[in-house]
This record gives structure tokens, sequence and C-alpha cells, in this order.
């Protein structure tokens, strides 16, 4: 596994050999697709009249002026 450097600041707070743990288990699922999202169930498709924005139209539209 990849050591990025933001994980480093963990270490003090939390063990090394524990946050390397909870990233190869988010690995796997990831990989699994454990964290995949049923589009049938969103909102969107439950609600398909309201227009949903995307994150770029968003900022575009605070920073606008």
């Amino acid at each position: 596994m990849t050591e990025l450097p933001s994980q480093k600041t963990l270490y003090s707070v939390i063990p090394k050999e524990f946050v390397q743990a909870i990233n190869s288990r988010f690995g796997i699922w990831v990989e699994r697709g454990d964290l995949d999202l049923d589009e049938d169930m969103s909102l969107n498709a439950k609600f398909p009249g309201i227009k949903t924005m995307k994150l770029k139209e968003l900022l575009e539209r605070a920073w606008k002026n």
C-alpha cells in the first residue's frame, strides 16, 4: 500500500497500523463494489421533476460576482 503524505499527520493521534488497516479495508470495499449506490434509490429517481445542480454550476453561480 502506498502511504500518502496526508496520512502521516494522522499518526500522532491514530497508530500507523490502524490507519493502514482502515485504508486497506476501504480499498477492498471499493474494489468489490460494496460502496456502490443503487441509482434507482436516489433522490433524483424519486423526484424526477426536481432539477439537480452540479457542483461546478453551484460554484460558478456563487463566485460569479
